[in-house]
């Protein structure tokens, strides 16, 4: 996971030169990769040997895709479902990359305008952090319990 973090983030700061430190990239593409390797742990845990992958990636880009941007967290409020959009890790990626790319602007850019139209909040890198991590802490221990569970059943 380390090493595929450390080509995936060196790829990404190469080509796409993004506002945001190589630091600060890595520990949010580090915590994101922990918390899709615990989805995929989950979702390995609940199929076929043969589907697992597959579906690991669907659930993986199913995740992704929710990540706040379409429909945006403003959005989605008015539908009262944000606590499903917080609950998935690719709204918190999101809103440190738009943090740290986009928050230290704000004296040539309306940030906070932006910051109000998307609904992500700024001055919360710290705090996005540690909900990836414990989302996928979260994953991994549900995963464990599935394994304990299906072994268990397994066995009888």
């Amino acid at each position: 996971m380390l090493v595929a973090n450390v080509h995936f983030t060196a790829t990404f700061m190469l080509l796409a030169t993004p506002r945001i430190d190589w630091g600060s990239a890595f520990a949010v593409n580090l915590l994101y990769f922990y918390t899709i390797y615990g989805l995929a742990s989950i979702v390995s845990m609940c199929t076929r040997r043969e589907d697992g992958p597959l579906l690991a990636v669907m659930a993986s880009l199913i995740v992704g895709v929710l990540n706040g941007m379409s429909p945006n967290l403003s959005v989605v409020q008015d539908w009262h479902m944000t606590w499903f959009w917080r609950a998935l890790p690719g709204t918190w990626l999101a809103e440190a990359y738009f943090e740290k790319n986009v928050g230290g602007l704000g004296y040539l850019y309306g940030v906070e305008d932006a910051s109000r139209a998307t609904g992500y909040r700024l001055g919360m890198f710290g705090w996005d952090l540690c909900v990836l991590g414990l989302i996928g802490s979260v994953y991994r221990v549900l995963a464990f319990g599935l394994m304990r569970g299906v072994g268990q059943r397994g066995k009888g």
